[in-house]
């Protein structure tokens, strides 16, 4: 049990958890005394409860309210001006582009409403609602299923964990080093990975050429694969010269080669711009942000 319940009656009635910690513990007696002495407890967001409700799970998650930013520091940092950008014709959209309202709409309840989702209270429950809703959500505009989708820290997480799990998965398989094929325009995400694996002697990589339009041949990509290929990494948008891969040429290129191969793309500049449907693709991993 990770919540305190103050009853309401001739005097408050403190249920604290034997994981309470010492703080927490204190935190419970400071609200307790408040509201014996007439102040009162502040209702379950979820509101309707019987029981007026002090959430304990700090460690996990802190609520992201104003009485919890120190009174020192803004809510919302100012940057300073950025002299070239205002200049430049050249943006990295994805990274420097406004919010969407509907985003933000999205969102705003749960800057209010906090709770661990991995928690059996109830404030963890209707946290653990919305994470799976926006799972499945997710999972429909990239046809694929729910349990397919996991939610990780970064795009560069989610490439780093294709990598290791298709070394991982073919090196059983393989009579040398596991290896892997990916383009010249990759993210640094994937492009220091491989180096970081190769210099640690657990792969070996190579580089597809793009081509004047920076798209990736299909048959160049078939050509690279070896029977220790274990991954096709290519990305699906360029976020710089935005060049556009034919995914599914390539995917079909690489299964050629190697039936077993894993294809990988990292379409986190596609996402919400261009139609990313994996089963289209033709890829078994893919990382998107957005």
């Amino acid at each position: 049990m990770e919540l305190g319940a103050i009853t309401r009656g001739t005097g408050p009635k403190v249920s604290l958890s034997r994981r309470a910690t010492t703080t927490q513990r204190a935190r419970m007696s400071a609200t307790a005394r408040h509201a014996s002495e007439g102040g009162g407890v502040s209702e379950s967001p979820l509101g309707g409860a019987e029981k007026a409700c002090i959430y304990l799970d700090w460690n996990a998650t802190t609520p992201i309210v104003s009485v919890h930013i120190h009174p020192g520091h803004r809510a919302r940092p100012r940057y300073p001006a950025d002299p070239v950008a205002s200049r430049s014709l050249f943006r990295l959209s994805c990274r420097r582009s406004g919010q969407y309202e509907e985003v933000a709409d999205e969102m705003r309840p749960y800057l209010t409403h906090f709770g661990n989702p991995s928690s059996s209270h109830a404030y963890g429950r209707p946290s653990k609602a919305a994470v799976k809703y926006g799972r499945d959500r997710v999972a429909k505009l990239m046809g694929c299923s729910s349990s397919e989708v996991f939610f990780v820290g970064s795009g560069s997480e989610a490439d780093n964990w294709a990598i290791a799990s298709a070394i991982k998965r073919g090196k059983a398989s393989c009579t040398g080093r596991p290896h892997v094929v990916t383009s010249n325009i990759e993210h640094p995400a994937i492009l220091e990975a491989l180096r970081a694996y190769q210099a640690d002697g657990l792969c070996d990589f190579t580089l597809v050429e793009v081509d004047g339009e920076g798209t990736v041949c299909p048959s160049a990509v078939e050509r690279a694969v070896t029977e220790n290929t274990v991954l096709v990494t290519i990305m699906h948008s360029n976020n710089e010269v935005g060049a556009v891969q034919d995914l599914a040429a390539i995917a079909k290129a690489a299964k050629r080669a190697k039936r077993d191969v894993l294809v990988h793309t990292d379409a986190a500049q596609s996402f919400g711009k261009v139609c990313v449907n994996v089963k289209e693709l033709g890829v078994d991993l893919c990382t998107l942000v957005g």
